[in-house]
């Protein structure tokens, strides 16, 4: 875990909402337009596919979430395939190592040592990065780098 300094970052990003227990299914939902927004458009990308959380209603069991990749550079929007930027800013990055189902325990982690550090609050949704394939890649060796924004006070 560690603290580092971001500039901000372009994405290529579908955005919906669904059930909790179902975001894997509305993972793969929303970023199947923007496979096709990237290879229709040639566009350059900087990742694999991201996945941000914009909101959660843990008492409905909803999330918001945005479905993407990192660009090297903007570009227009594609129907509801848009650009967006990742701020700008520090951010506590982890690497979690094991199956997406265990990626609770990586934010619980980053979420107790934000809370730790009395000069340290969270700014602004969480991301994750998908680097290993979980088509080639056995569930127990995915890595998947996660991001809290965070501004000090």
């Amino acid at each position: 875990m560690e603290i580092r300094e971001l500039e901000a970052q372009p994405i290529l990003a579908n955005q919906g909402a669904g059930r909790l227990d179902q975001i894997g299914r509305l993972f793969v939902e929303l970023m199947q337009p923007v496979r096709e927004v990237v290879m229709a458009n040639g566009l350059e990308l900087k990742s694999p596919p991201m996945c941000r959380y914009l909101s959660r209603d843990s008492k409905e069991g909803i999330v918001e979430i945005q479905a993407g990749v990192y660009l090297a550079v903007p570009c227009p929007q594609y129907g509801s395939v848009v650009c967006r930027f990742l701020p700008a800013g520090l951010a506590v990055v982890a690497d979690h190592i094991g199956p997406y189902r265990n990626l609770g325990e990586t934010h619980g982690a980053i979420a107790r040592f934000v809370g730790d550090q009395p000069d340290l609050k969270r700014a602004g949704p969480v991301w994750e990065v998908y680097w290993s394939d979980p088509d080639e890649v056995p569930a127990e060796k995915l890595r998947t780098e996660v991001y809290f924004p965070v501004i000090r006070t």
